[in-house]
């Protein structure tokens, strides 16, 4: 940065702002902090000298450690990669955790004139070059297993199946989905399992009694109108995974079912390039099945006696050789 002109002073004065993570939107968590400060926008008067080419002001920022980052995983520190180089940020606890770790970290410089230390006299105060953007920006990214690219491309599977192949109406229809999730490439960031869950059915719970299977955090979560359950698979979900889970549910309401049911899974992440996995609809049949218990006493040779004792005995003894039709008539409610 220059300036020059005629009658003014040999130095001015500037008003910087300096923003970390910049390109976050406002509300969201800022991955990356000033050291002193522990915000992520900073405001300080910068002064440029005419006799400087170069003026330069040091700052010390620290990367809040990820969701599943351990202390001693990085030793306290974690690096990242930006256009100059590589820098070491040091990465303290903190309480606030991140999961996205590939976007880049935007960090941008906006200035503008101290008019504050502009003076009273016949001195003439300096003014922006308007043709000139007043603000400067770069872009780090945080260093991950993904190459010398540093583009992780993941090739996640998913396979999935339920442990009955038909509910009956008026059981106590508990319902098991037996999940297995895999990749078969490079990392996996921000990797969840999304389970759409139909109507007639309610989230209890995963899988804890089998030793099997990987109890997985998932949460139930209204998107729109859809009713989800969503489960971590891991930031990142790293290459080579391969792991089984068991999702509950409960089947009850079957006011407005149809023939069956429909459960639709699939595996999503945060990279560009093949985020997702194979998109799995699984469907469970409905079906009603009617017991009948009739109960009573038939008396019927006991009833035809009576009827013959009732008739004359010349009549009686040529009756006595024809066949009689009884039709009996049960009536259920």
């Amino acid at each position: 940065m220059a300036f020059e002109g005629q009658s003014i002073s040999d130095k001015i004065a500037l008003k910087a702002e300096l923003q970390l993570d910049s390109l976050k939107p406002k509300g969201a968590v800022k991955r990356t902090l000033f050291f002193d400060y522990h915000q992520s926008q900073l405001i300080f008067p910068f002064m440029i000298d005419w006799q400087k080419r170069l003026t330069c002001k040091d700052f010390v920022v620290y990367l809040r450690r990820p969701s599943n980052l351990r202390k001693h995983d990085f030793g306290g520190y974690s690096r990242v990669q930006w256009s100059g180089g590589l820098l070491d940020m040091i990465c303290p606890s903190d309480e606030t955790e991140y999961r996205d770790k590939l976007s880049p970290i935007g960090i941008s410089l906006n200035y503008s004139l101290d008019e504050s230390t502009f003076s009273n006299g016949f001195a003439v105060n300096p003014i922006l070059n308007y043709y000139q953007e007043s603000i400067v920006g770069e872009k780090a990214y945080i260093l991950v297993d993904c190459g010398e690219d540093n583009l992780c491309i993941p090739d996640l599977k998913l396979s999935a199946v339920p442990d009955r192949d038909r509910i009956v109406i008026g059981e106590e229809n508990c319902v098991m989905l037996w999940i297995n999730s895999r990749n078969d490439g490079e990392g996996a960031y921000e990797a969840e399992l999304h389970i759409k869950i139909p109507p007639e059915a309610d989230y209890t719970g995963v899988e804890r009694n089998n030793k099997a299977l990987r109890v997985l955090s998932c949460d139930y979560k209204m998107e729109n109108e859809t009713r989800m359950v969503i489960c971590d698979l891991g930031n990142p979900m790293a290459a080579g995974t391969n792991f089984s889970t068991g999702i509950k549910f409960t089947v009850q309401r079957f006011e407005n079912a149809e023939l069956s049911i429909n459960f639709e899974l699939q595996i999503r992440s945060s990279n560009k390039v093949n985020s997702n996995s194979n998109l799995i609809d699984l469907q469970i049949d409905i079906s009603a099945v009617a017991r009948v218990q009739i109960r009573g006493a038939l008396l019927v040779v006991a009833t035809l006696s009576l009827f013959l004792a009732c008739i004359p005995s010349a009549i009686s003894q040529s009756v006595q050789g024809e066949a009689f039709m009884l039709e009996l008539v049960v009536k259920t409610d």
